[in-house]
């Protein structure tokens, strides 16, 4: 009985240091003021929310065309790209966003996120 009880009591931890982790895990928010035409400018914005560290973090904005990465200590990144129509046409896209944070061996992913535009050809 004395064994089922010590079980349950670190059966017991395990599951309330799991809950507490799932309640602060970090969240990453993304934003943009599309629609927009082509050959015209669109905001994305990242925000990341329930993340202490001051550590250099990596955002990497990535819609499968064309991919951009800034290196920021801020938990607020945006980022204005021009989107060409010598490569992109008048569709929805996805705008994929990670946030990692660098290690002695590898790079981990904090967050990530997408956020979906329409570029038009006409507005």
């Amino acid at each position: 009985m004395n064994f089922l009880v010590k079980n349950f009591k670190f059966l017991l931890l395990i599951i309330l240091y799991d809950i507490d982790n799932v309640r602060s895990s970090p969240e990453l928010y993304i934003t943009n003021n599309a629609p927009s035409m082509l050959d015209s400018n669109i905001t994305f914005t990242a925000i990341l929310r329930n993340y202490d560290s001051k550590d250099q973090l990596m955002y990497k904005f990535d819609d499968g065309i064309l991919m951009k990465e800034y290196k920021t200590v801020s938990h607020n990144v945006s980022m204005n790209r021009s989107f060409p129509s010598s490569l992109y046409k008048a569709d929805f896209y996805y705008m994929n966003v990670s946030v990692l944070a660098e290690t002695f061996f590898f790079d981990k992913t904090v967050a990530s996120n997408f956020s979906r535009f329409e570029l038009k050809s006409v507005l």
